[in-house]
């Protein structure tokens, strides 16, 4: 029923003349304008550098009790680290994220099975 075999060209070309009226329309329109920039501008966000009140967010919600990792750091002492402190930890996380670069440290994972 809906294949373009049973159609005429007159529908055919109304048809195509209708989407491509709606496509060029839309893409003028403030919908889609402002759509875009919404998205250009999330974009642009999730690449920017890690801010002190995100870090801060992250280790108030981890547990606290969890065993740490191969460095032997767990989050109790990075959670009450001093300013200072946190500001370089910030900074190296920062350097790894802006560099893409990540250290094979950071990478090892210590699997102790519990039997």
């Amino acid at each position: 029923m809906s294949s373009d075999s049973h159609l005429n060209n007159e529908t055919l070309n109304s048809r195509n003349l209708t989407v491509t009226s709606f496509l060029n329309t839309y893409k003028q329109s403030n919908i889609y304008l402002s759509l875009n920039d919404a998205t250009t501008n999330d974009s642009n966000l999730l690449n920017e550098s890690f801010h002190m009140n995100e870090l801060d967010s992250v280790l108030n919600s981890v547990n606290k009790r969890s065993a740490p990792g191969f460095d032997e750091i767990c989050y109790q002492y990075l959670t009450n680290l001093p300013d200072k402190a946190k500001y370089y930890y910030l900074s190296i996380l920062n350097h790894s994220w802006e560099n893409n670069v990540i250290p094979d440290i950071w990478k090892l994972a210590i699997v102790k099975p519990i039997f």
